[in-house]
Order: structure tokens, then sequence, then C-alpha cells
């Protein structure tokens, strides 16, 4: 006997057809994430700075991101 949830979904057969309703659900959360990828792909890059720092905040800079990149 199929087990009906609170929020209308339910573990019967009827339920995994591939009706327009229940294809719906995927599709919505598939829309808004290309719309949330789109709207990222518009940000522009953060501007690189100006002032480097001296050699030793450089060098300092490029092994934190080496340490990251080996995470």
């Amino acid at each position: 006997m199929p087990q009906q949830y609170r929020d209308g979904r339910s573990t019967g057969p009827a339920t995994w057809r591939r009706t327009p309703e229940n294809l719906a659900r995927p599709a919505k959360s598939t829309l808004e994430v290309d719309a949330l990828r789109r709207r990222f792909d518009r940000t522009p890059p953060p501007e690189p700075e100006t002032d480097a720092g001296t050699p030793a905040q450089v060098s300092h800079r490029q092994h934190q991101n080496q340490a990251r990149a080996g995470e």
C-alpha cells in the first residue's frame, strides 16, 4: 500500500510516471540553477591588486596559494 507524505508526495507507482506535473518539479529547479549560473558568469572578475607589497609579502601569498591548491 502506498504511503502518503504530508507534502503530497506518495510512494505509489503512479507518482513515478513521467507526467507533466511530475517532470515540472525537477525542471523548475534546473531553470533556477541555470539562471544563477548565468548571473554568476556575468559578474566581472575582481580587479587585481595594484600594490603587490614587499617581496616577503608576495612570497608569503604564493606559498599560501600553493598550500590551498594541495588541499
